[in-house]
């Protein structure tokens, strides 16, 4: 037998033992599939025919440290939870700096041009203007609401004056209350606490 022959029978066996994989992962994955929307059958299959591996990288990690650290300082610097501002950044943007809604909402935390400017970001797509602006914002948005954290984060999304016009209770918007429901959940509590008084509790 040639050696093209040979190469391509192990060529086909390394592709049946790929597809073998892929069904089998996908036929015992059916249940926890159909419980996450950000993750499907199709995106399973592609990244094991393409060899897409995941894993984090150093530098990446390097980058989220540094993210963390930008969050903890404008957290304590604005008294506002870290915690609650990484779900925000989270549900706004996945951490991913370039990020850019139709809406022209930008950065990591998804500030339109109208907001930066009320709250100095000068570049929306620096991280750490953006996460400073945005806690700002986040902040200024807790005081108005009587650190009410669905109202702040409902103004958040749709903005303050809508949450105002629809008698200081959360808009009936789909995409607002999705919102506000995911956050709040992850958060696990209705009323924040600043930094500060966190730290007396330990």
């Amino acid at each position: 037998m040639s050696s093209t022959g040979s190469s391509l029978i192990l060529l086909q066996g390394k592709h049946l033992v790929r597809f073998t994989f892929v069904f089998l992962l996908i036929f015992f994955s059916i249940p926890f599939l159909a419980k996450d929307n950000d993750t499907t059958a199709a995106s399973i299959m592609a990244a094991v025919l393409n060899d897409n591996h995941t894993a984090v990288t150093p530098q990446e990690t390097a980058i989220s440290s540094q993210l963390d650290q930008m969050i903890e300082d404008a957290g304590n610097k604005y008294q506002v939870d870290p915690e609650l501002i990484r779900l925000v950044i989270k549900q706004e943007s996945r951490f991913k700096a370039t990020a850019r809604s139709p809406k022209n909402a930008q950065g990591i935390m998804q500030t339109t041009p109208a907001t930066a400017q009320r709250f100095g970001i000068k570049n929306t797509y620096d991280p750490k203007q953006s996460i400073e602006g945005g806690t700002r914002y986040l902040k200024w948005l807790l005081e108005k609401f009587d650190d009410n954290v669905p109202l702040a984060l409902a103004g958040y999304n749709a903005g303050e004056n809508t949450v105002v016009r629809y008698g200081y209770k959360i808009p009936p918007y789909h995409e607002t209350q999705e919102y506000v429901t995911r956050i709040t959940s992850a958060y696990g509590k209705t009323w924040h606490e600043a930094p500060a008084s966190l730290s007396q509790l330990k």
